[in-house]
């Protein structure tokens, strides 16, 4: 696959690519790139995966990342979310807003906690911050399952842990539904 030059790709597991997935383009004020979102869903496999990272970074323009989700998505849960949202939409007085807004409202039904296939958490550790103290302040039945570095810092996997016995400085860089980053401008 072509990529662009100033691009930093982050190559994750082929886990990380398996089962249908939400794959995402933003730009960002923070990356001095004008504020979009473009989504996209990724069908099953890592050859679907990587044809939607391409076809986003075709269009990506200067300082946008690409990020996907983290966890799998349950298509049955989704579906049922999904139809949840319509049945509002139809008793709100509204209905054409929903349908206005049909991509939009598939990939926030997907992106429901409760749709994703497997529980896994992101710590979202900056540069600065002590990534080992608050490591090490996990509790015994969670751990670090998968790491990598990030723009501007740390993303670490870990198995979903009871949020009360744990620390503000743990609980501040906890993602419980997250989406990680697969390439960023390097310019």
């Amino acid at each position: 696959m072509t990529r662009k030059k100033n691009s930093k790709w982050i190559e994750h597991p082929p886990k990380y690519m398996d089962g249908l997935r939400v794959i995402q383009l933003v730009g960002r004020n923070k990356d001095k790139a004008k504020p979009r979102s473009v989504l996209r869903v990724s069908p099953y496999g890592k050859g679907s995966f990587e044809k939607v990272l391409h076809e986003l970074d075709l269009i990506r323009q200067p300082g946008e990342r690409i990020y996907a989700s983290a966890c799998a998505r349950d298509i049955n849960k989704a579906i049922k979310k999904f139809k949840y949202k319509q049945l509002d939409a139809e008793f709100s007085g509204h209905p054409e807003v929903f349908y206005q807004k049909l991509n939009a409202n598939w990939v926030s039904s997907l992106m429901q906690y409760e749709c994703a296939l497997e529980r896994r958490w992101l710590l979202d550790i900056d540069e600065g911050d002590d990534y080992h103290k608050i490591v090490s302040s996990l509790p015994p039945e969670s751990s670090v399952e998968y790491q990598y570095e990030s723009k501007n810092g740390i993303h670490a996997f870990v198995k979903p842990f009871n949020r009360k016995e744990a620390s503000l400085e743990l609980l501040d860089c906890v993602e419980m539904n997250p989406y990680m980053l697969w390439s960023y401008d390097n310019g």
